[in-house]
């Protein structure tokens, strides 16, 4: 039964993983080229992470591009840069450009921003406006990613975000957990049955000789103790 729960308890232990961040919406689209320094700050919510990818969208030319993801630390196009990723994409590409970044460490709750650049003019990155730039006002039915905001020609832009995702490493399944603790409990099982073999011969190697020994009290002195004090 004790082996049975420990099983269940790593199956179904608590996510130590936040998850992905991932902005959807989507109100228009700004020119990688024309629009360069082009990205989105964010708020890092796991120390690792699979990839980053913008959604991207292909002119009607019949080109390619590469496109060069930058990470950086900090809110801007003036922190450190902590990586860089690029994948090529053709003019019939539409979706998330997702490029890897699983070798960079994050700290989580710290501020960083992704820059995405394009050798042509020819490619788009999809965005969405929720406040106006005149008044402020939210347009109805969008999301506001509080997270971070778009960089747009270098600037940060808090009235838009691009839309974009970044994928966590992915966690162990169940199945691969139930392997591990299996694994674990045949390897002690054969450890105690080996101490338990040999404890007449060595008994420090009795898988008892982490519990308490009964004390033999002299039977004087347990009645003695035993014995109301008149």
């Amino acid at each position: 039964m004790k082996r049975i729960s420990l099983l269940l308890f790593l199956a179904f232990a608590p996510r130590t993983w936040a998850g992905e961040i991932v902005q959807p919406q989507s109100s228009g689209a700004l020119n990688l080229y024309d629009f360069a320094p082009l990205g989105q700050t964010f708020t890092a919510e796991d120390p690792r992470i699979s990839s980053i990818g913008v959604y991207i969208s292909g002119g009607r030319t019949n080109f390619t591009t590469q496109l060069t993801y930058s990470l950086l630390t900090g809110a801007g196009i003036d922190g450190t840069l902590l990586g860089t990723s690029s994948i090529t994409v053709t003019n019939s590409f539409r979706g998330y450009a997702d490029v890897d970044f699983s070798s960079v460490t994050l700290t989580v709750g710290q501020t960083y921003s992704v820059l995405v650049t394009a050798n042509n003019v020819n490619f788009l990155a999809d965005w969405n406006q929720i406040y106006s730039d005149l008044g402020g006002d939210a347009f109805p039915g969008r999301i506001d990613y509080t997270g971070g905001e778009s960089i747009v020609s270098g600037e940060l832009n808090p009235n838009n975000d691009l839309t974009f995702r970044i994928e966590p490493i992915p966690e162990p399944g169940a199945p691969a957990l139930l392997l591990t603790a299996g694994f674990c409990l045949l390897t002690w099982s054969r450890l105690w049955n080996f101490c338990r073999a040999f404890s007449d011969f060595c008994p420090v190697l009795s898988p008892l000789a982490l519990r308490l020994q009964p004390l033999e009290l002299p039977t004087s002195s347990i009645k003695q103790k035993n014995s109301p004090n008149l």
